[in-house]
């Protein structure tokens, strides 16, 4: 098997422009995706990148180029997506893991692959999020930049390789890789579930339309996926609760039984919100039970716009 240390850049809606929502929410277009391959003794045997380009947000945000130096220039002799994403699939072969630093590139890749309708079967069920495993070995409570991680291992940058671009920000976090080892990886992900630093194993950003009883039985929100497989739970209804906070419980036949905690806000065309998912406790039980059990409170009719019945 081998390891396959990725990074990607992606592109968003600028200034004062809305995050694409159909027909699924996109709330950033990858332009960059750069790698490092290693086999299991964590030996490099390959480099791939590729640019990319975009067809949704196709002007480059101010902040993005600032950060990546990427200009729109760049991307208009980048591939499609289609292309760059089965390059990438190629470049993995077909025995391997795939690594970030930090959750946001899966979770960025999958938006991607949804949204652009391309196959995303290739993807192992098991992928792993260095930037955790860092943290969890030195007992840091908070997110750890690369850039502290390549710190504390004496790493210099080298001239031709500055950060945020795709293929140097993986090519250090694979030096960190080596630094760390494969063991204390394999320990961390061998539990039955996948630990985290405040207590929730995912925590996925959510955006649905309509009213808010509408928004509830979405596809973005009734289709969670299992923090440990991805694949999709079987979920309990939400229960609503007060000031846009909604409990549901769920399950994976391969992996028990979880919480989940939903936090939305109101927006012009719907709602916008987060879902972090937790092991499940009995009193979460006794928690979601009792909100979804509890007796809906009626709007006065001034409030409703309705007149009160005879």
């Amino acid at each position: 098997m081998n390891y396959i240390v990725f990074d990607m850049e992606w592109n968003q809606a600028g200034f004062g422009r809305p995050m694409v929502r159909e027909p699924l929410p996109l709330e950033g277009e990858i332009i960059q995706i750069g790698a490092v391959r290693l086999t299991e003794e964590l030996e490099k045997t390959g480099e791939f990148t590729v640019n990319i380009r975009p067809r949704v947000y196709r002007s480059m945000n101010k902040r993005v180029q600032q950060i990546t130096h990427i200009s729109n220039a760049d991307l208009k002799k980048g591939l499609s997506f289609a292309e760059a994403s089965e390059q990438f699939r190629a470049f993995c072969g077909e025995d391997f893991a795939l690594v970030t630093w930090g959750a946001d590139d899966m979770r960025v890749l999958r938006q991607n692959l949804a949204f652009k309708a391309c196959d995303a079967r290739w993807i192992p069920e098991k992928n792993y999020d260095l930037q955790l495993v860092y943290d969890k070995l030195l007992g840091n409570s908070n997110e750890s930049a690369l850039g502290a991680a390549l710190e504390k291992y004496e790493i210099a940058l080298e001239e031709d390789r500055p950060q945020h671009n795709a293929l140097n920000d993986a090519y250090y976090t694979a030096l960190v890789f080596r630094r760390l080892g494969s063991e204390p990886l394999k320990e961390l992900y061998s539990a039955p579930l996948i630990p985290t630093r405040s207590g929730e194993l995912k925590k996925l950003p959510v955006t649905a339309r309509g009213a808010r009883k509408k928004a509830l039985l979405s596809p973005e929100l009734t289709k969670m996926p299992c923090p440990y497989c991805e694949k999709e739970l079987e979920l309990k209804p939400w229960a609503e609760g007060g000031g846009g906070r909604c409990l549901s419980l769920g399950r994976c036949p391969e992996h028990g039984d979880f919480f989940l905690r939903l936090r939305m806000h109101r927006e012009e065309d719907g709602f916008r919100g987060e879902v972090r998912i937790y092991p499940q406790e009995e009193k979460n039980v006794t928690q979601y039970e009792e909100l979804a059990n509890a007796p809906k409170k009626r709007r006065h009719p001034k409030e409703s716009g309705r007149p009160a019945p005879a």
